[in-house]
Order: structure tokens, then C-alpha cells, then sequence
């Protein structure tokens, strides 16, 4: 691989310091990191394997199959496992609550991106894509493919797919609405499209008007990255350009119009359940559905057998044969099946400070270990205002920074800490972490401190300082202020008990929250529609991923998005080029403008500075709460003694939005014995 200039982002060797700690606990275990080079033979553990699992070579034997030779790429990945030669076998056991939960697909099977990160978040490195160039001006990234590499259909996977991808798809008004930010000139919403050029069968090169100094790390990133890595030859004959006369398979879809069938087929990316629905979608991932992602109770995903890895032996890999997801009705069944040993690798939802203690008590009867993660989130419980309310009242509320410095200092956060984090939570806003690169004093540290009686100052210089006489606020008209403070559920239990804490600390301040959880698919399509008020979430980007998806500190994308929700109006201005949405005030205009200048240089040094402004910004408008923040190794996962190659089971694994764990540490290398 030619060795790509290291603009900011390009690696995050310079900024990443929460993982010294886990590479020393590697050196001290006598075993590296994984590598995509091919080492010599660490031992096998268990049979010998062959270069094919059983179940393919009895395919191959009956007719069904084309030889494991034939199936590989001419130059395979070659993954390194993390300890040990694997055994093929065994099915993988996890658990979704429900279609809400896209996001775990997507961290155990769906993390394929045409560039990837190691499995420590250092570096960008190939996946997809063989190799990468980026030219010293970084208006020019060219990607060289896997001569040989195929769908899991066995249809040849080239460049055309990448052009279909990007040409008719993500630029068709009706299907893709056009280039994403990332892939514009500069890295702005509103800059010239880069420029696809399909150089040979095997090479694609991305032309921009102007440098674009992001633009590995999203490469990186699967969901950005599932937008150029569509099969051109299944889903052509679903384009509404490409496909003729669709009436027909609209009908069978039973879909609305052309476009809504081209999405169920093709769906709109890795976390849409749509994505696990049609088994017939041709994948590139080492797992793929053998039945549509919601019938009965459980969903199934089995081995791709054109999967284009191997380990140095040259064994096709996935070692696992399949991954059985338990669809269960709550965290709480999650947890449940975590302590009766029946999860072999698994780390959502149920793994916050509370329950760790009663997991960590039974590992033995249960038969699994519990690993610590690192999680780069800024914040463990956010509180987001919708400033952008089509109720004037609450727009108007919600705008007052009084308001919002109010009711952040009427927060005993040390009581959060203790009562629903089990002492093991800092008071923090919502901030870039101290070894992140990015961290920024001001803002983690500002209106942290409980004072009642500043909040009231505060809440009185916003407007509320009339009372009924129940000592409850009154709004600008008149009546008292009252929010819905929502919250997602089957995300965190930490939620619920930070809403009813914060709910009552208000109360004192007279102002009245009212706490609803929702259903998760429920909670995106109300802050979607921007029909929400108040809602509690993590607050995005406490690690050096933060100058990519600063989404908490400037509101530059739209809802769904999480985190969001605070300024979905100003974000939809931006994100249009300001034919839609509100315009913002010159603060957050100023902070969209840094934020272009981010993604259009290629000098990491002039990037942080730009990156500190925005959040010396970020910090004087103070759009969102944070409460607290989790302390290191508070967070963790379970895996059962018969799951191997996840490291070790002592030491810590990165997992984060930005990196998705384990999707980050070759999940195809893992392997289960009896």
C-alpha cells in the first residue's frame, strides 16, 4: 500500500491516548494487534481446519460450489487472528430487543467499509479496497479493489459497482438526493460533487474541486461507505431508470412507487432494518441472513461462502458458522440471558455500572468473563432541548441559554453519580475527553456545580421569573412551563433513573419535566418530524472522531440523527445550503464555516485549531446539558469461555459510534469450541 499523507484524521496515532493502557496490557499478554498481513502460524487450537468450512466443502463436493480457490479474491485479506489459529464451527449467541436495535448488526456483521480502522483505532487501514492513495493535495483519493473478489452471490464485485453506487444512486434527486457533504468538494454540504473516475476494472478514483481532508475517516465509517457499495447487477433491475417497466414488482413489493420499492430492495443502509429484510441483496459481509430480519423470535445470519478473507494459513474465513440473534422484549431479558451463560459475545444495553457487579459475581456459574470497553461518547446522559419547536412558547424557552444554564446547575449530579451509577461518574458536560486531542476545559467543566440559588438567578434573567401559586414558572404565555422529557428505550436503563432524578431537582426550580420513555423506532420518528422537546441521550464525540462528527458542539446534520435533536431547524438550513430550515444565528453560522474549513484542509495543525474555535463557540452557547460522565472501564461486555480471539478477555476493547466494537476487531476471526 503506497503510504497515504497523514492529513488530520488520517490517523489518530497523534491524538489517541486512551488506548496506551490497552496496548501495554497486549505487550504485557506476549501478543500484538491484529494484522492484515499475513505472519507466521500462531498454533491451532482444536482440529485441524482445512482452508474451507466443512458445510462449504460439502457443497463444493455436491455441485453447488465453485472450489474455495475459485470463491477468494487473487489477493485475499489475510486477518491475523489475535491469538490463536481458529476452528470452523459453532454458532455465535446474542441478542436484539427489537427492530430498534439496527445499530448491533451493524457493530457485529455489518462493519465492512471500503477502508476500515485497526482494531485499536490508530490507523485507517484497507478492507474493501485493496489499497489507497491520497495525493499530496488531497484533492484526489484513488482506491484499488481485489482483482477476483465477489458478491456473496458470486457476482463479480468491481468498479462498476462503485459507479452505479455513486452515479446512480446516491447522485439520483429521487433515490440518493445527492452527494453527501463528505464526498463534495471541501467537505461542505454545498460544494461541487467529486468527480468519479473509474480508471480499470479493479480502480476508482475520487476527483474533488478541493481538498477534502476527511475523507478517509468516513471511508472508514460503514455507513458512509455503504453508499458506494451497492450491487450494481441485482439492483439495476429495481432503478427506476435502469428497470423498465416497474409496475409489476412495485405490486409484488408492495411498495408505493418505484422509489420506495429501489429502498426495500437496496435499503438505505446497514442500521435499516430494511438492510436484514431482503435475504436475496447480494453482501460483501462474512455473515448474510438466511430469512427476513423479523419473523418469529430470533434472527439468524450464516457464512458468506465468498467471503474474501483468510487467515495465514489461507483458511476462508469466518471461523463461526453462523450468529443467532435472541429478538427479546428488554434490557432486562438481555441481562438475564448474560448471567444464565447464554450470550457468547455480547456488550449492549445491559452493560452500564449498575449491572456489572451482579455479571462480574457470576462469571463462573455462568460460564463467561466480563471485559471493560473504552467508549469515546462526550457524555454518558445528555439532555437536549429542541430549539427549533414549532410551539413558539417552547422555542422561545428552549433558546434562553439562562434557561439552559438554570437548570444545568439545579443538577445534583453527584447524586446521579451515586444513584444510578453506582459512584462511578464524573460531573462533565458534554466535551471532547482529555487524552482525545480535542479537549477543551471550558466547556467539560462550565455550570457543573449543584447551586440552587444560581439557578434560580438564572431562571428568573430567562423571562420565568413569575410563579403560580404552586411555585411553578410561568412562560411567556402565561401558563406554566412544562416539558416532555423523553428518553429512548432498550438503550440504557442509566436513562430512566437520570429523567426521574433530573425530573425532581427541577421540580425544585420550578420548572415541571414530564418523563416518557419510548419505543425506539417511536423516538427517531418524533425527533425526525422535530415533534420532540426535551429527550435524553449520549452526548457524540469524546474521542478524536469529534472534528468528523461533531454533531454535540455544532449542529451541522439533521435528525434521526441522535444527537441532533437540540437544533434540528438551524441543521436543516446547513444542511440544504440554506434552502430550508431556519437560519441561524452568527454564532452557529460562524461555527458552520470553521466547520467547512475543517473538511477542506489537509494540515492537521491548522485543523485543530480550527476545531479548538468551534468549540470555544461550542462552549459560549452552551446548546445542550451534559450530567456526567462514566469513568474508564465502567463500561464493559461478556463473553463466554467458549468464545476465543476477542484478545483477552482482561483486557480493554474500543467501542464507540465512530468504532464500532467488535465489528472494529475482526469478528471473522473469532472461533467457539465446545
Amino acid at each position: 500500500m503506497t503510504e497515504p499523507r497523514r492529513f488530520g484524521g488520517t490517523t489518530r496515532r497523534d491524538f489517541l491516548r486512551l488506548t496506551g493502557a490497552l496496548a501495554a496490557a497486549s505487550a504485557g499478554a506476549g501478543c500484538g494487534f491484529f494484522s492484515t498481513e499475513p505472519t507466521a502460524p500462531q498454533g491451532a487450537a482444536g482440529a485441524a481446519k482445512g482452508l474451507e468450512a466443512p458445510s462449504l466443502a460439502a457443497r463444493v463436493q455436491a455441485g453447488e460450489l465453485p472450489p474455495v480457490a475459485e470463491r477468494l479474491p487473487r489477493t485475499p485479506m489475510v486477518v491475523t487472528p489475535a491469538s490463536t489459529m481458529g476452528v470452523y464451527g459453532g454458532t455465535w449467541r446474542t441478542a436484539l430487543t427489537g427492530p430498534g436495535d439496527g445499530f448491533w448488526l451493524l457493530k457485529t456483521v455489518g462493519y465492512e467499509p471500503l477502508l476500515r480502522w485497526d482494531p485499536v483505532g490508530n490507523t485507517v487501514v484497507p478492507n474493501v479496497a485493496e489499497s489507497f492513495e491520497v495525493s499530496a493535495d488531497g484533492r484526489t483519493v484513488t482506491l484499488r479493489l481485489r482483482p477476483g473478489m465477489r458478491w456473496s452471490d458470486g457476482a463479480p464485485f468491481t468498479a462498476d459497482d462503485i459507479a452505479f453506487s455513486y452515479n446512480d444512486v446516491l447522485q439520483d434527486p429521487e433515490l440518493g438526493g445527492g452527494a453527501p457533504g463528505w464526498l463534495r468538494a471541501g467537505g461542505k454540504s454545498d460544494g461541487e460533487p467529486a468527480r468519479l473516475e473509474v480508471v480499470d476494472p479493479h480502480t476508482v478514483r475520487l476527483v474533488f474541486a478541493e481538498p477534502s481532508g476527511l475523507v478517509l475517516l468516513y471511508l472508514a465509517n460503514t455507513e458512509e461507505t455503504y453508499d458506494l457499495l451497492r450491487p450494481a447487477h441485482y439492483l439495476t433491475q429495481f432503478h427506476p431508470r435502469h428497470g423498465g417497466d416497474l409496475t409489476a414488482l412495485v405490486a409484488q413489493a408492495q411498495a408505493s412507487n418505484p422509489v420506495d420499492l429501489f429502498h426495500r430492495k437496496a435499503s438505505e443502509g446497514i442500521g435499516d432494518v430494511a438492510h436484514w429484510q431482503n435475504t436475496d441483496l447480494p453482501r460483501l459481509t462474512a455473515w448474510m441472513p438466511s430469512a427476513p430480519f423479523g419473523q418469529g423470535n430470533e434472527f439468524v445470519v450464516e457464512r458468506n461462502p465468498y467471503y474474501w478473507k483468510t487467515d495465514p494459513e489461507g483458511s476462508q474465513l469466518p471461523y463461526v458458522d453462523a450468529i443467532r440473534y435472541a429478538i427479546v422484549q428488554d434490557n432486562q431479558a438481555v441481562l438475564q440471558m448474560a448471567l444464565n451463560g447464554e450470550l457468547d459475545l455480547h456488550q449492549r444495553h445491559i452493560n452500564d455500572a449498575v449491572n456489572k457487579p451482579v455479571v462480574v459475581d457470576n462469571e463462573a456459574r455462568g460460564g463467561y468473563k466480563v471485559y471493560s470497553t473504552v467508549d469515546t461518547i462526550a457524555n454518558s446522559a445528555t439532555i437536549f432541548f429542541n430549539m427549533g419547536h414549532a410551539n413558539p412558547t417552547l422555542r422561545s424557552v428552549f433558546r434562553s441559554k439562562d434557561f439552559r444554564v438554570g437548570l444545568s446547575v439545579a443538577i445534583d449530579r453527584a447524586e446521579i453519580s451515586k444513584v444510578v451509577y453506582a459512584g462511578q461518574a464524573d460531573p462533565w458536560q458534554v466535551a471532547p475527553l482529555k487524552d482525545s486531542g480535542y479537549y477543551h476545559e471550558r466547556l467539560a467543566t462550565q455550570h457543573t456545580a449543584f447551586d440552587v440559588a444560581q439557578a434560580n438567578a438564572h431562571l428568573d434573567r430567562a423571562g420565568l421569573a413569575n410563579r403560580d401559586a404552586q411555585g411553578r414558572r410561568l412562560g411567556p404565555d402565561g401558563q406554566p412551563v412544562s416539558f416532555v422529557l423523553s428518553y429512548p428505550l432498550g438503550i440504557q436503563s442509566a436513562f430512566a433513573n437520570v429523567a426521574e432524578l433530573v425530573r425532581g431537582q427541577w421540580a425544585n426550580v420550578g420548572v415541571t419535566a414530564v418523563v416518557k420513555g419510548l419505543e425506539r423506532s417511536f423516538f427517531n420518528s418524533q425527533l425526525g418530524a422535530k415533534e420532540h422537546e426535551a429527550y435524553i441521550f449520549v452526548g457524540q464525540g469524546g474521542g478524536p472522531e469529534a472534528i468528523v462528527d461533531p454533531i454535540s458542539y455544532v449542529p451541522f446534520s439533521p435528525p434521526p440523527d441522535s444527537s441532533a435533536g437540540y437544533a434540528p431547524t438551524w441543521a436543516e438550513w446547513y444542511d440544504s445550503g440554506g434552502t430550508a430550515g431556519e437560519e441561524p444565528p452568527e454564532p452557529t453560522k460562524r461555527q458552520f464555516a470553521l466547520f467547512d474549513e475543517i473538511r477542506g484542509t489537509v494540515d492537521g495543525a491548522r485543523q485543530k485549531e480550527l476545531m479548538a474555535q468551534l468549540l470555544d463557540i461550542a462552549a459560549d452557547e452552551f446548546y445542550v446539558i451534559g450530567t456526567v460522565l462514566v469513568r474508564p472501564g465502567a463500561f464493559w461486555g461478556v463473553v463466554s469461555d467458549k468464545m476465543h480471539n476477542l484478545r483477552d478477555a482482561e483486557q480493554t476493547v474500543l467501542a464507540s459510534a465512530f468504532f464500532p466494537s467488535p465489528g472494529i476487531t475482526f469478528p471473522e476471526q473469532l472461533y467457539l469450541t465446545s
